[in-house]
Protein backbone atom coordinates (compact mmCIF):
# COMPACT_ATOMS: atom_id res chain seq x y z
CA UNK A 1 0.00 0.00 0.00
CA UNK A 2 1.06 3.77 -0.46
CA UNK A 3 0.42 5.00 2.46
CA UNK A 4 1.73 8.28 4.28
CA UNK A 5 5.35 6.54 3.35
CA UNK A 6 6.50 4.21 0.12
CA UNK A 7 6.93 0.93 2.49
CA UNK A 8 8.53 -1.66 1.61
CA UNK A 9 8.34 -5.45 3.31
CA UNK A 10 11.08 -7.92 4.06
CA UNK A 11 11.63 -10.87 5.08
CA UNK A 12 10.29 -10.34 8.42
CA UNK A 13 7.25 -8.51 7.17
CA UNK A 14 8.10 -5.07 8.84
CA UNK A 15 7.00 -1.90 6.64
CA UNK A 16 9.63 -0.24 6.30
CA UNK A 17 9.94 3.56 4.84
CA UNK A 18 12.24 4.34 1.82
CA UNK A 19 12.15 7.88 2.99
CA UNK A 20 12.46 9.36 6.30
CA UNK A 21 9.60 12.01 5.82
CA UNK A 22 7.49 10.74 9.04
CA UNK A 23 5.71 14.34 10.41
CA UNK A 24 6.40 13.85 14.20
CA UNK A 25 10.32 14.44 12.90
CA UNK A 26 9.50 17.40 10.76
CA UNK A 27 7.18 18.62 13.01
CA UNK A 28 9.78 17.77 16.15
CA UNK A 29 12.62 20.40 14.26
CA UNK A 30 10.84 23.33 14.36
CA UNK A 31 8.62 22.71 17.87
CA UNK A 32 10.50 22.49 20.24
CA UNK A 33 7.81 23.25 22.57
CA UNK A 34 5.80 20.16 21.55
CA UNK A 35 4.75 17.09 24.06
CA UNK A 36 5.92 14.53 21.93
CA UNK A 37 8.14 12.11 23.16
CA UNK A 38 11.58 13.58 23.66
CA UNK A 39 13.21 10.35 22.08
CA UNK A 40 11.88 11.34 18.88
CA UNK A 41 13.84 14.49 18.88
CA UNK A 42 17.08 13.00 19.75
CA UNK A 43 16.07 9.96 16.40
CA UNK A 44 16.21 13.31 14.26
CA UNK A 45 20.08 14.16 14.34
CA UNK A 46 20.80 10.83 14.35
CA UNK A 47 18.84 10.09 11.05
CA UNK A 48 19.94 13.32 9.27
CA UNK A 49 23.15 12.32 8.30
CA UNK A 50 22.01 8.12 6.92
CA UNK A 51 21.60 8.10 3.15
CA UNK A 52 19.51 5.24 2.21
CA UNK A 53 16.73 3.04 3.94
CA UNK A 54 19.27 0.25 4.29
CA UNK A 55 21.36 2.05 6.39
CA UNK A 56 19.16 3.27 8.42
CA UNK A 57 17.87 -0.02 9.17
CA UNK A 58 20.28 -2.27 9.38
CA UNK A 59 19.61 -5.70 11.45
CA UNK A 60 21.75 -5.59 14.36
CA UNK A 61 21.18 -7.04 17.88
CA UNK A 62 23.39 -4.39 19.19
CA UNK A 63 24.07 -0.58 18.48
CA UNK A 64 22.55 2.38 17.82
CA UNK A 65 21.04 1.16 14.46
CA UNK A 66 18.85 -1.64 16.26
CA UNK A 67 17.57 1.27 18.79
CA UNK A 68 16.24 3.41 15.83
CA UNK A 69 14.35 0.30 14.05
CA UNK A 70 12.45 0.11 17.35
CA UNK A 71 11.72 3.85 18.34
CA UNK A 72 10.50 4.25 14.49
CA UNK A 73 8.52 1.30 14.88
CA UNK A 74 6.81 2.56 18.01
CA UNK A 75 4.88 5.03 15.49
CA UNK A 76 3.96 2.67 13.01
CA UNK A 77 0.94 0.03 12.88
CA UNK A 78 1.39 -2.27 16.04
CA UNK A 79 -0.62 -6.00 16.55
CA UNK A 80 -0.31 -4.97 20.19
CA UNK A 81 -1.75 -2.47 22.55
CA UNK A 82 0.07 0.61 23.95
CA UNK A 83 2.05 0.45 27.10
CA UNK A 84 1.93 3.92 27.68
CA UNK A 85 0.58 7.20 25.79
CA UNK A 86 2.29 8.07 22.52
CA UNK A 87 2.32 11.72 24.52
CA UNK A 88 4.81 11.76 27.07
CA UNK A 89 2.65 14.26 29.67
CA UNK A 90 -0.21 11.61 29.28
CA UNK A 91 2.25 8.82 30.87
CA UNK A 92 2.26 10.67 34.29
CA UNK A 93 -0.96 11.66 34.71
CA UNK A 94 -3.12 7.98 36.03
CA UNK A 95 -6.21 9.69 34.78
CA UNK A 96 -5.31 10.67 31.74
CA UNK A 97 -2.77 7.49 31.43
CA UNK A 98 -5.76 4.72 32.24
CA UNK A 99 -8.23 6.75 29.18
CA UNK A 100 -5.02 7.32 26.81
CA UNK A 101 -4.79 3.26 26.94
CA UNK A 102 -8.44 2.46 27.23
CA UNK A 103 -9.21 4.24 23.66
CA UNK A 104 -6.06 3.02 22.00
CA UNK A 105 -7.94 -0.53 22.40
CA UNK A 106 -11.10 0.65 21.48
CA UNK A 107 -9.28 2.18 18.59
CA UNK A 108 -7.80 -1.91 17.69
CA UNK A 109 -10.97 -3.26 18.48
CA UNK A 110 -13.22 -1.04 15.99
CA UNK A 111 -10.37 -1.72 12.80
CA UNK A 112 -10.43 -5.20 14.11
CA UNK A 113 -6.99 -5.60 15.39
CA UNK A 114 -7.64 -6.39 18.79
CA UNK A 115 -10.49 -8.47 20.67
CA UNK A 116 -12.09 -7.54 23.84
CA UNK A 117 -11.88 -10.44 26.95
CA UNK A 118 -15.25 -9.52 27.82
CA UNK A 119 -17.96 -10.44 26.27
CA UNK A 120 -20.80 -9.11 27.86
CA UNK A 121 -19.41 -5.72 27.02
CA UNK A 122 -21.09 -3.36 23.99
CA UNK A 123 -18.30 -3.99 21.28
CA UNK A 124 -20.38 -2.91 18.09
CA UNK A 125 -18.63 -0.30 15.92
CA UNK A 126 -21.80 2.24 16.66
CA UNK A 127 -21.14 1.96 20.53
CA UNK A 128 -16.82 1.84 20.30
CA UNK A 129 -17.10 5.16 18.19
CA UNK A 130 -19.16 6.85 20.12
CA UNK A 131 -17.24 6.16 23.14
CA UNK A 132 -14.28 7.49 21.54
CA UNK A 133 -15.81 10.68 20.02
CA UNK A 134 -17.45 11.29 23.41
CA UNK A 135 -14.29 11.01 25.62
CA UNK A 136 -12.37 13.61 22.62
CA UNK A 137 -15.41 16.02 23.86
CA UNK A 138 -15.21 15.66 27.26
CA UNK A 139 -11.66 15.54 27.93
CA UNK A 140 -10.07 17.89 25.47
CA UNK A 141 -6.62 17.28 26.77
CA UNK A 142 -6.98 13.32 25.00
CA UNK A 143 -7.52 14.93 21.33
CA UNK A 144 -4.46 14.84 20.40
CA UNK A 145 -3.55 11.43 21.47
CA UNK A 146 -6.58 9.99 20.19
CA UNK A 147 -5.32 11.51 16.40
CA UNK A 148 -1.58 10.65 17.25
CA UNK A 149 -3.28 6.86 18.19
CA UNK A 150 -4.88 6.96 14.49
CA UNK A 151 -2.30 7.84 12.59
CA UNK A 152 -0.09 5.04 13.84
CA UNK A 153 -2.54 2.40 13.68
CA UNK A 154 -3.14 3.68 9.74
CA UNK A 155 0.58 3.88 8.90
CA UNK A 156 1.60 0.77 7.56
CA UNK A 157 -1.10 -1.56 8.33
CA UNK A 158 -0.46 -4.94 6.51
CA UNK A 159 -4.52 -5.40 6.14
CA UNK A 160 -6.48 -3.06 4.07
CA UNK A 161 -9.88 -3.66 5.78
CA UNK A 162 -9.10 -3.08 8.75
CA UNK A 163 -6.90 0.07 7.66
CA UNK A 164 -9.84 1.58 6.52
CA UNK A 165 -12.22 1.03 9.33
CA UNK A 166 -9.03 3.03 10.97
CA UNK A 167 -9.88 5.71 8.37
CA UNK A 168 -13.57 5.35 9.28
CA UNK A 169 -12.64 6.95 12.49
CA UNK A 170 -10.27 9.39 11.20
CA UNK A 171 -13.20 10.86 9.68
CA UNK A 172 -15.77 10.87 12.45
CA UNK A 173 -12.97 12.49 14.77
CA UNK A 174 -12.01 15.08 12.00
CA UNK A 175 -15.61 16.24 11.77
CA UNK A 176 -16.19 16.19 15.62
CA UNK A 177 -13.42 17.67 17.14
CA UNK A 178 -10.68 19.67 16.06
CA UNK A 179 -6.62 19.14 17.36
CA UNK A 180 -4.56 21.26 18.65
CA UNK A 181 -2.35 23.89 17.65
CA UNK A 182 0.35 21.43 18.90
CA UNK A 183 -0.13 18.82 16.45
CA UNK A 184 -2.16 20.39 13.71
CA UNK A 185 0.61 20.54 11.10
CA UNK A 186 1.22 17.05 11.88
CA UNK A 187 -2.25 15.56 10.83
CA UNK A 188 -2.89 18.03 7.62
CA UNK A 189 0.28 16.70 6.40
CA UNK A 190 -1.14 13.27 7.32
CA UNK A 191 -4.13 13.67 5.69
CA UNK A 192 -2.97 15.80 2.88
CA UNK A 193 -0.25 12.49 1.82
CA UNK A 194 -3.04 10.02 1.50
CA UNK A 195 -4.83 11.57 -0.37
CA UNK A 196 -2.67 10.01 -3.90
CA UNK A 197 -2.59 6.82 -1.48
CA UNK A 198 -3.36 4.16 -4.22
CA UNK A 199 -6.09 2.32 -2.30
CA UNK A 200 -9.05 4.69 -3.43
CA UNK A 201 -10.91 4.36 -0.37
CA UNK A 202 -8.37 5.25 2.18
CA UNK A 203 -7.86 8.54 -0.83
CA UNK A 204 -11.24 9.49 -0.36
CA UNK A 205 -11.61 9.39 3.09
CA UNK A 206 -8.55 11.17 3.64
CA UNK A 207 -9.76 14.38 1.45
CA UNK A 208 -12.99 13.80 3.33
CA UNK A 209 -11.24 13.71 6.99
CA UNK A 210 -9.11 16.85 5.60
CA UNK A 211 -12.05 19.01 4.07
CA UNK A 212 -13.83 18.10 7.93
CA UNK A 213 -11.10 19.10 10.16
CA UNK A 214 -10.39 21.84 8.31
CA UNK A 215 -14.05 23.17 9.04
CA UNK A 216 -13.85 22.51 12.58
CA UNK A 217 -10.97 24.19 13.30
CA UNK A 218 -13.15 27.57 12.05
CA UNK A 219 -16.48 26.70 14.18
CA UNK A 220 -16.39 27.86 17.38
CA UNK A 221 -18.62 25.13 19.25
CA UNK A 222 -18.09 21.44 18.79
CA UNK A 223 -20.75 20.10 16.42
CA UNK A 224 -22.99 16.51 18.00
CA UNK A 225 -22.20 13.27 17.51
CA UNK A 226 -24.82 11.96 15.12
CA UNK A 227 -25.42 8.65 15.76
CA UNK A 228 -26.76 8.67 11.66
CA UNK A 229 -23.10 9.55 10.67
CA UNK A 230 -21.48 6.67 12.30
CA UNK A 231 -24.21 4.02 11.41
CA UNK A 232 -23.59 5.74 7.44
CA UNK A 233 -19.85 6.61 7.77
CA UNK A 234 -18.55 3.57 5.13
CA UNK A 235 -20.69 5.69 2.57
CA UNK A 236 -19.45 9.02 3.74
CA UNK A 237 -16.96 9.34 1.39
CA UNK A 238 -19.09 8.57 -1.52
CA UNK A 239 -21.94 11.57 -1.41
CA UNK A 240 -22.35 14.98 -1.79
CA UNK A 241 -22.33 16.82 1.41
CA UNK A 242 -24.47 19.90 1.46
CA UNK A 243 -22.73 21.37 4.55
CA UNK A 244 -19.05 22.57 3.75
CA UNK A 245 -20.03 22.99 -0.01
CA UNK A 246 -19.48 26.19 -1.79
CA UNK A 247 -22.63 27.85 -3.38
CA UNK A 248 -20.87 26.95 -7.23
CA UNK A 249 -20.43 23.23 -5.51
CA UNK A 250 -24.01 23.12 -4.65
CA UNK A 251 -25.46 24.60 -7.70
CA UNK A 252 -22.95 22.21 -10.03
CA UNK A 253 -24.08 19.33 -7.98
CA UNK A 254 -28.07 20.06 -8.67
CA UNK A 255 -27.66 20.92 -12.23
CA UNK A 256 -25.67 17.00 -12.57
CA UNK A 257 -28.79 15.83 -10.88
CA UNK A 258 -31.11 16.95 -12.76
CA UNK A 259 -29.62 15.82 -15.67
CA UNK A 260 -29.35 12.90 -14.65
CA UNK A 261 -33.20 13.03 -14.37
CA UNK A 262 -33.70 14.07 -17.91
CA UNK A 263 -31.60 11.00 -19.44
CA UNK A 264 -33.65 9.04 -16.86
CA UNK A 265 -36.91 9.91 -17.90
CA UNK A 266 -35.70 9.97 -21.90
CA UNK A 267 -34.66 6.66 -21.80
CA UNK A 268 -37.99 5.57 -20.34
CA UNK A 269 -39.82 7.04 -22.97
CA UNK A 270 -38.04 6.07 -25.68
CA UNK A 271 -38.08 2.27 -24.04
CA UNK A 272 -41.52 2.89 -24.33
CA UNK A 273 -42.01 3.91 -27.75
CA UNK A 274 -39.29 0.62 -28.42
CA UNK A 275 -42.07 -1.69 -26.86
CA UNK A 276 -44.79 -0.47 -28.69
CA UNK A 277 -43.44 -0.28 -32.19
CA UNK A 278 -41.96 -4.13 -31.23
CA UNK A 279 -45.95 -4.55 -30.58
CA UNK A 280 -47.38 -3.46 -34.19
CA UNK A 281 -49.06 -5.98 -36.57
CA UNK A 282 -47.62 -6.85 -39.81
CA UNK A 283 -50.35 -4.99 -41.64
CA UNK A 284 -49.68 -1.66 -40.27
CA UNK A 285 -45.53 -2.29 -41.77
CA UNK A 286 -47.28 -2.39 -44.74
CA UNK A 287 -49.42 0.61 -44.79
CA UNK A 288 -46.22 2.25 -43.67
CA UNK A 289 -44.39 1.39 -46.58
CA UNK A 290 -47.82 2.62 -48.74
CA UNK A 291 -47.32 6.08 -47.20
CA UNK A 292 -43.59 6.39 -46.90
CA UNK A 293 -43.11 9.13 -49.58
CA UNK A 294 -45.96 11.84 -47.89
CA UNK A 295 -44.39 10.52 -44.28
CA UNK A 296 -41.07 11.69 -45.34
CA UNK A 297 -42.20 14.37 -46.94
CA UNK A 298 -45.20 15.33 -43.49
CA UNK A 299 -42.20 14.66 -41.34
CA UNK A 300 -39.54 16.90 -42.87
CA UNK A 301 -41.85 19.78 -42.55
CA UNK A 302 -42.89 18.82 -39.01
CA UNK A 303 -39.02 18.57 -38.36
CA UNK A 304 -38.29 22.14 -39.63
CA UNK A 305 -40.67 23.92 -38.09
CA UNK A 306 -40.54 22.34 -34.74
CA UNK A 307 -36.76 22.26 -34.54
CA UNK A 308 -36.98 26.46 -35.89
CA UNK A 309 -39.73 26.71 -32.50
CA UNK A 310 -37.51 24.69 -29.97
CA UNK A 311 -34.18 26.93 -31.04
CA UNK A 312 -36.32 29.82 -30.12
CA UNK A 313 -37.73 28.65 -27.69
CA UNK A 314 -34.19 27.69 -26.23
CA UNK A 315 -33.17 30.62 -27.17
CA UNK A 316 -35.52 32.54 -24.60
CA UNK A 317 -34.87 30.30 -21.99
CA UNK A 318 -31.46 30.53 -21.53
CA UNK A 319 -31.74 33.85 -21.47
CA UNK A 320 -34.20 33.96 -18.99
CA UNK A 321 -32.23 31.83 -17.14
CA UNK A 322 -29.09 33.37 -17.51
CA UNK A 323 -31.24 36.75 -15.60
CA UNK A 324 -32.76 34.59 -12.84
CA UNK A 325 -31.05 34.12 -9.72
CA UNK A 326 -29.92 30.56 -9.33
CA UNK A 327 -30.26 29.82 -5.87
CA UNK A 328 -29.38 26.25 -3.74
CA UNK A 329 -32.35 24.01 -2.69
CA UNK A 330 -31.03 23.50 0.61
CA UNK A 331 -31.13 27.40 1.93
CA UNK A 332 -34.33 28.28 -0.62
CA UNK A 333 -35.85 24.74 1.73
CA UNK A 334 -34.48 26.10 4.38
CA UNK A 335 -35.94 29.52 4.87
CA UNK A 336 -39.18 28.16 3.69
CA UNK A 337 -39.74 26.25 6.64
CA UNK A 338 -38.95 29.42 8.85
CA UNK A 339 -41.71 31.04 6.45
CA UNK A 340 -43.96 28.97 7.01
CA UNK A 341 -43.34 28.38 11.10
CA UNK A 342 -45.19 30.00 13.50
CA UNK A 343 -43.19 32.85 14.42
CA UNK A 344 -42.08 33.08 18.63
CA UNK A 345 -39.51 34.25 21.11
CA UNK A 346 -35.74 32.38 20.44
CA UNK A 347 -35.79 32.25 16.80
CA UNK A 348 -31.78 31.65 16.49
CA UNK A 349 -30.93 32.07 19.92
CA UNK A 350 -32.55 28.90 21.56
CA UNK A 351 -30.28 26.02 20.50
CA UNK A 352 -32.10 22.49 19.83
CA UNK A 353 -31.94 18.91 21.82
CA UNK A 354 -27.96 17.86 20.47
CA UNK A 355 -29.51 14.73 19.46
CA UNK A 356 -32.62 15.89 17.52
CA UNK A 357 -30.43 18.58 15.52
CA UNK A 358 -28.09 16.01 14.50
CA UNK A 359 -30.72 13.44 13.20
CA UNK A 360 -32.17 16.28 11.10
CA UNK A 361 -28.46 17.59 10.08
CA UNK A 362 -27.31 14.22 8.92
CA UNK A 363 -31.26 13.79 6.42
CA UNK A 364 -30.49 17.51 5.03
CA UNK A 365 -26.85 16.40 4.43
CA UNK A 366 -27.78 13.52 2.66
CA UNK A 367 -30.41 15.32 0.70
CA UNK A 368 -33.19 13.00 2.91
CA UNK A 369 -35.58 15.71 2.15
CA UNK A 370 -38.83 13.37 2.53
CA UNK A 371 -37.61 11.43 5.53
CA UNK A 372 -37.27 15.29 6.66
CA UNK A 373 -40.50 16.18 6.18
CA UNK A 374 -42.20 13.60 8.03
CA UNK A 375 -40.78 14.34 11.05
CA UNK A 376 -42.63 17.45 13.37
CA UNK A 377 -38.86 19.10 13.86
CA UNK A 378 -39.50 22.57 15.53
CA UNK A 379 -39.00 26.37 13.60
CA UNK A 380 -36.11 25.95 16.57
CA UNK A 381 -34.37 22.96 14.00
CA UNK A 382 -34.84 24.61 10.80
CA UNK A 383 -33.23 28.34 12.38
CA UNK A 384 -30.01 26.30 13.47
CA UNK A 385 -29.71 24.26 10.63
CA UNK A 386 -29.50 27.76 8.30
CA UNK A 387 -26.82 29.04 10.39
CA UNK A 388 -24.99 26.00 10.66
CA UNK A 389 -25.41 26.15 6.63
CA UNK A 390 -24.38 29.39 6.05
CA UNK A 391 -21.12 29.20 8.97
CA UNK A 392 -19.89 26.87 6.57
CA UNK A 393 -19.57 27.81 3.85
CA UNK A 394 -16.71 30.56 3.02
CA UNK A 395 -17.81 33.83 4.18
CA UNK A 396 -19.38 36.36 2.22
CA UNK A 397 -18.30 39.44 3.37
CA UNK A 398 -14.32 38.85 3.03
CA UNK A 399 -11.20 40.61 4.56
CA UNK A 400 -11.06 42.46 1.26
CA UNK A 401 -14.64 43.29 0.79
CA UNK A 402 -14.59 44.24 4.87
CA UNK A 403 -11.49 47.18 4.71
CA UNK A 404 -13.44 48.41 1.32
CA UNK A 405 -16.71 48.68 2.99
CA UNK A 406 -14.75 50.01 5.89
CA UNK A 407 -12.79 52.70 3.63
CA UNK A 408 -16.45 53.74 1.84
CA UNK A 409 -18.80 56.43 3.06
CA UNK A 410 -20.42 54.16 4.86
CA UNK A 411 -23.74 54.69 2.83
CA UNK A 412 -25.84 51.76 1.33
CA UNK A 413 -25.45 52.71 -1.45
CA UNK A 414 -22.28 52.14 -1.01
CA UNK A 415 -22.02 49.03 0.71
CA UNK A 416 -24.37 47.53 -2.21
CA UNK A 417 -22.27 48.52 -4.86
CA UNK A 418 -19.16 47.61 -3.18
CA UNK A 419 -20.37 43.92 -2.35
CA UNK A 420 -22.09 43.63 -5.89
CA UNK A 421 -18.56 44.53 -7.47
CA UNK A 422 -16.49 41.76 -5.34
CA UNK A 423 -19.13 39.10 -5.34
CA UNK A 424 -19.70 36.51 -8.36
CA UNK A 425 -22.97 36.55 -9.38
CA UNK A 426 -24.27 32.58 -7.63
CA UNK A 427 -22.62 33.98 -4.62
CA UNK A 428 -24.38 37.43 -4.67
CA UNK A 429 -27.80 36.38 -5.25
CA UNK A 430 -27.80 33.43 -2.35
CA UNK A 431 -26.21 36.63 -0.56
CA UNK A 432 -29.31 38.96 -1.73
CA UNK A 433 -31.73 36.03 -0.90
CA UNK A 434 -30.23 35.44 2.89
CA UNK A 435 -30.50 39.79 3.18
CA UNK A 436 -33.86 39.60 2.09
CA UNK A 437 -35.45 36.69 3.75
CA UNK A 438 -33.35 38.30 7.19
CA UNK A 439 -35.26 41.74 6.31
CA UNK A 440 -38.96 39.83 6.16
CA UNK A 441 -37.54 37.92 9.75
CA UNK A 442 -37.09 41.50 11.25
CA UNK A 443 -40.92 42.25 10.70
CA UNK A 444 -41.61 39.86 13.04
CA UNK A 445 -39.72 41.99 16.08
CA UNK A 446 -42.78 41.77 18.51
CA UNK A 447 -42.94 37.78 18.10
CA UNK A 448 -39.39 37.17 18.52
CA UNK A 449 -37.65 39.94 20.73
CA UNK A 450 -35.18 39.96 18.27
CA UNK A 451 -34.29 43.46 17.33
CA UNK A 452 -32.02 44.58 14.13
CA UNK A 453 -28.62 44.99 16.12
CA UNK A 454 -29.70 41.67 18.23
CA UNK A 455 -29.72 39.99 14.72
CA UNK A 456 -26.94 41.45 13.07
CA UNK A 457 -24.84 40.09 16.43
CA UNK A 458 -26.30 36.44 15.61
CA UNK A 459 -24.64 36.42 11.70
CA UNK A 460 -21.98 38.32 11.82
CA UNK A 461 -19.82 35.36 12.86
CA UNK A 462 -21.40 33.57 9.51
CA UNK A 463 -21.13 36.53 7.24
CA UNK A 464 -17.48 38.41 7.91
CA UNK A 465 -14.34 36.39 8.18
CA UNK A 466 -13.80 34.61 11.48
CA UNK A 467 -11.32 36.73 14.46
CA UNK A 468 -8.37 35.28 15.68
CA UNK A 469 -9.16 37.29 18.88
CA UNK A 470 -11.89 38.71 20.70
CA UNK A 471 -12.45 42.61 19.29
CA UNK A 472 -15.25 45.08 20.76
CA UNK A 473 -14.46 47.54 18.35
CA UNK A 474 -13.89 45.06 15.11
CA UNK A 475 -17.58 43.44 16.57
CA UNK A 476 -19.02 46.76 16.34
CA UNK A 477 -18.18 48.14 13.40
CA UNK A 478 -19.53 44.71 11.78
CA UNK A 479 -22.61 44.71 13.20
CA UNK A 480 -23.23 48.62 12.47
CA UNK A 481 -22.38 47.50 8.05
CA UNK A 482 -25.02 44.66 8.59
CA UNK A 483 -27.59 46.68 10.56
CA UNK A 484 -27.67 49.06 7.28
CA UNK A 485 -27.54 46.31 4.89
CA UNK A 486 -30.67 44.87 6.78
CA UNK A 487 -32.52 47.96 7.20
CA UNK A 488 -32.34 49.11 3.27
CA UNK A 489 -31.51 45.65 1.56
CA UNK A 490 -34.26 45.07 -1.40
CA UNK A 491 -34.67 42.33 -3.25
CA UNK A 492 -33.17 43.29 -6.69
Amino acid sequence: MDLLFNFDIDHHQIPIPNKIQIPFLKYMEENTTTRLPIEIRLLINKLKDLKSPKDRFKFSSKGIFRRKRILIENYIFSEIPLKKPLISTHQKLPKFNITALSINRKIMMYMNDYKSGSPKKDNSKLNLATQILQTAKTTPELRDEIFLQLIKQTTGHPIEENCIKGWELMALCCQTFPPTRDIEEILLEFLLSNQKNQNQKISNFSRLAFHKVCLISQSSSLPPIIRDEIIHISEAPYRFHLFGASIEELLLHENENSNQNSNQNSNQNSNQNLNQNSNQNSNQNSNQNLNQNSNQNLNQNLNQNSNQNSNQNLNQNSNQNLNQPKIPFVLKFLTEKIRNSNMETGIFRIPPENIIFGEAQFLIDSENYEKFEQKNYSVHIFASLLKKWIRDLDPFLTEQIEEELINSKNTFEDYFQIISNNLTKPIFDSFSFLMTFLKWFLSFQKETKMDKKALSLIFISSFFEQLNEHREDILERRTQIFSILLENWKQN
